[in-house]
């Protein structure tokens, strides 16, 4: 049980000492610092794959800059791109497992000449990840070019879905239009449910969503 911190690989290659009573040791990076050059930013984002086969890119929003809160649409179709292309080989070097995600972290520097870095922290296999519930309502209803943002939504026990669409039907989702709040779970008794919120873009999604937030009856 003994913990030790350095600045640098380097160090660790120079002042770490192996002792007898180790039997593991195990390191963790903090992608908060980089050796070479200044961070400017660093992002969560996750590449889901169903039924074997990669189907998209969810930006993770962090909520308090510790948990998990959710997955929004990532922006930026070239660094999507690319990490569908590493979840694409990773499967095929892993074998295929029906279905999953893996989580990046991507370093973006201040010096916007030198390329983000992308990291592959977590691999999870054989189970229905979060943000797919977002992206299999897109494909159900043909969506390709509007934004989503998927939240835990908590709401009181008090709440019915027959009242949401009394009062406030013109919030939920549309399947013309192809926008509005798209409830995944609705389950009142445990005061929780999940919610994609989908917009023409990521304007319209955080002002539906607000307008979600606003309700009274709803919300706990």
């Amino acid at each position: 049980d003994d913990i030790s911190f350095y600045k640098s690989k380097q160090e660790i290659i120079d002042n770490f000492r192996w002792k007898d009573e180790f039997k593991l040791v195990e390191m963790e990076e903090d992608l908060r610092y980089n050796d070479e050059h200044e961070i400017a930013k660093v992002e969560f984002v996750g590449c889901q794959f169903y039924d074997n086969k990669v189907v998209g890119v969810a930006d993770q929003i962090i909520e308090d800059d510790k948990s998990y809160g959710g997955s929004m649409t990532y922006s930026d179709q070239k660094i999507a791109n690319e990490l569908k292309r590493i979840t694409a080989e990773v499967m095929k070097r892993i074998g295929t497992k029906y279905m999953g995600g893996f989580d990046f972290a991507i370093q973006r520097f201040k010096d916007e000449s030198v390329k983000p870095a992308l990291y592959l922290i977590d691999m999870n296999t054989a189970r229905y990840t979060a943000p797919m519930q977002s992206f299999k309502v897109m494909e159900k209803f043909g969506i390709e070019d509007k934004y989503f943002i998927r939240k835990t939504f908590k709401i009181k026990q008090t709440a019915t879905f027959k009242r949401i669409l009394q009062e406030n039907g013109d919030v939920l989702f549309d399947a013309e239009s192809k926008v509005g709040a798209y409830f995944n779970m609705f389950h009142p008794a445990a005061k929780d449910s999940v919610v994609t919120i989908i917009g023409n873009d990521e304007k319209e999604a955080n002002e539906r969503y607000k307008i979600l937030q606003s309700i009274e009856y709803l919300k706990l």
